[in-house]
């Protein structure tokens, strides 16, 4: 019994390491949603990432333009600017090293797909998605 409750004990502190030790990337998530905002915290924190919200996309280009970071998640459709108009202006900005962007959304036309790529965005991921779908992006863009 006392060799079986050391492992499981094992365990739990290796699952606890495993997601709570930040990684290096800086990620901002540009996302008008309260809710939305805070269940990407979560998401995000489960494995390991920090981030910066950005509450819409004229925010999100502020912030990109005082940051350097890695990747950026943005919401399509914010107030003040949309998400596409915030990554075009992002990645035609005189910043170095541009971010990688990824666009969250809802909409899963291929209409809106072209869209997301055309305004420079890499990759897609649909709302709502899992940790897993998180990770998949993650580790697409950031290896």
């Amino acid at each position: 019994v006392k060799k079986t409750h050391s492992a499981t004990l094992k365990a739990s502190v290796e699952h606890f390491e495993t997601n709570t030790t930040t990684k290096g990337l800086k990620i901002l998530v540009a996302e008008d949603n309260g809710m939305n905002q805070l269940l990407a915290k979560k998401m995000f924190a489960k494995i390991g990432y920090p981030i910066e919200i950005a509450n819409n996309g004229k925010e999100a280009l502020d912030k990109a333009r005082m940051n350097q970071y890695d990747i950026i998640f943005m919401d399509i459709h914010m107030p003040e600017m949309d998400g596409l108009e915030a990554s075009n202006a992002i990645l035609q900005s005189d910043m170095s090293i541009k971010p990688i962007i990824v666009a969250m959304t809802a909409n899963v036309i291929k209409e809106a797909e072209a869209d997301c790529l055309a305004a420079g965005m890499k990759d897609i991921i649909t709302k709502p998605f899992t940790i897993d779908q998180l990770r998949t992006i993650l580790a697409k863009w950031t290896s």
